[in-house]
Order: C-alpha cells, then structure tokens, then sequence
C-alpha cells in the first residue's frame, strides 16, 4: 500500500480511509486489522482514535471484529 501512496500524513491518510471504505477481500482486511493492532505501520500516519473507529468498523461490518470473533 505505502508504494501506492505518496509518503504524507495528509496523503496516507485520506487514501486509508478511502480504502477502509471499499476493503472487502480477506487480504484487504486482514491489513485493516493490522493497522489497527499496530502490526502493519505506514511511515507518518498516525491511527488516532477517530481512524481506529473507521477501522474497527469496517471489520466488524465484514465478521472480522466484533463479539463473535477472536481477534487475539
């Protein structure tokens, strides 16, 4: 993904969310899920509290997060 977006807080950022909206495939996801755990880093983006949000959402939209699954 970082190859595909020019470095940059404000660039990393609205394309994170633009593809958190449209992630779908288990790969898409599982680096959703990465970003919000913290195991995937993109230099300069910071994953505060309102992108955590967007991500967890669209997780649980998808059964990947939620009371029904483990996300340990």
């Amino acid at each position: 993904m970082s190859s595909r977006c020019p470095a940059g807080p404000d660039t990393q950022l609205a394309y994170v969310r633009a593809f958190t909206g449209v992630a779908t495939s288990a790969q898409d996801l599982a680096f959703l899920a990465a970003l919000l755990d913290g195991s995937a880093v993109l230099e300069g983006l910071s994953v505060d509290t309102d992108l955590r949000w967007s991500l967890l959402g669209r997780l649980v939209s998808h059964g990947m997060a939620g009371e029904d699954t483990d996300t340990s």
